[in-house]
């Protein structure tokens, strides 16, 4: 995701509702992950990312439900920055609500009260594993082939599907002469 800034509470996936839910929210700097069973027990993993935040840079966020161990992992840009744990067993925490990405159903997902908007920002992947937990190994390692890909601007892919359109329409052209 990239925050176009750090001011506000923003949802950014969210699942379920009030009574079986769970999210991913941005409330101001605090990026965190909350799941919530039965209406009564919350598990919840934040961090501060005013340090690792980076105006027009992406970064990876990663959040992990364990339902073996009931336990939420909260990961940024490949590192574990936060680990909740409940006594409760979380395999219902999406309820029967769809799951929105960037917005919000009737309800939030796990949400704590307050005003939440829709996620007014850039996500440019998104993954949903449901039964495979990836571990810090493969999150680090996702982390660095994001890193290591070049991805073009779009002004040089412009320019070459302009350059490649142009080649074709000449090869056509000579052809018919």
């Amino acid at each position: 995701m990239r925050p176009n800034d750090l001011s506000g509470d923003e949802i950014i996936w969210e699942a379920g509702g009030t009574t079986d839910g769970a999210s991913i929210r941005l409330e101001d700097s605090t990026l965190a992950v909350r799941a919530i069973d039965n209406g009564t027990e919350v598990v919840e993993a934040s961090t501060n990312i005013s340090s690792i935040f980076s105006d027009g840079e992406f970064m990876q966020i990663v959040a992990e439900i364990d339902l073996t161990l009931d336990e939420i992992r909260l990961y940024v840009d490949g590192q574990l920055q936060d680990t909740g744990t409940t006594t409760d067993d979380l395999s219902d925490y999406a309820g029967t609500d769809t799951n929105r990405l960037g917005s919000f159903g009737n309800t939030i997902g796990g949400a704590p009260v307050g005003t939440f908007d829709f996620f007014d920002s850039d996500i440019a992947i998104m993954r949903f594993y449901e039964d495979n937990l990836l571990g810090p190994d493969a999150i680090a390692a996702n982390f660095q082939a994001l890193l290591a890909a070049e991805v073009p601007e779009p002004t040089s892919i412009a320019i070459w599907t302009l350059l490649g359109l142009g080649l074709a329409a000449m090869v056509f052209y000579r052809r018919r002469s």
